[in-house]
């Protein structure tokens, strides 16, 4: 709780060669997670997919991520990335969560799955509530690329969100 990590210009990227890469976690499968009041500033994502700037993926877990922050930062994949995360599944929640002046790049001619906040919904129905996507400039390949979700696979609930300044490729 109340955590942040900021890039400096020497060491601020993180490289999986495959998959999961985040700030935070690369990847929750647990049946119940909570991330509040986490901050991930100036950094540089690098995979080959599921990245995002606090996690990689929720794959088959639940996770609860409140008053938490990502900016500054540059997430570039072959596909399936997010500004926060790149899977929110299974009844997973986004509270009080912002993406300012992130890049989001993807590189594969197939299904991208991006988006400024959240690059895939799926499982059980999931909620995005008071959520921010400010100055985001997402770049995409293929196809399935949004300004606060990229592909929408289950059902969703979104309230009181907003995305501000959007260039997307």
């Amino acid at each position: 709780e109340n955590c942040s990590v900021t890039g400096t210009p020497v060491a601020n990227t993180i490289r999986a060669t495959s998959a999961y890469s985040g700030g935070l976690v690369g990847n929750v499968k647990t049946t119940s997670s909570t991330i509040t009041g986490f901050i991930v500033r100036n950094m540089v994502f690098s995979a080959g997919s599921r990245s995002g700037a606090i996690m990689g993926d929720t794959d088959a877990g639940v996770v609860y991520v409140s008053n938490t922050h990502a900016s500054d930062c540059t997430i570039t994949v072959s596909q399936y990335a997010g500004g926060i995360t790149f899977g929110l599944r299974n009844a997973s929640t986004l509270t009080n969560v912002t993406s300012t002046n992130m890049t989001i790049t993807a590189t594969s001619t197939s299904n991208d799955e991006i988006g400024g906040l959240v690059g895939c919904t799926s499982g059980n129905k999931t909620f995005i509530t008071n959520a921010t996507v400010d100055n985001a400039t997402i770049t995409g390949a293929g196809t399935r690329a949004g300004g606060l979700v990229g592909y929408v696979n289950s059902q969703i609930e979104i309230n009181d969100s907003i995305v501000k300044k959007l260039l997307n490729n």
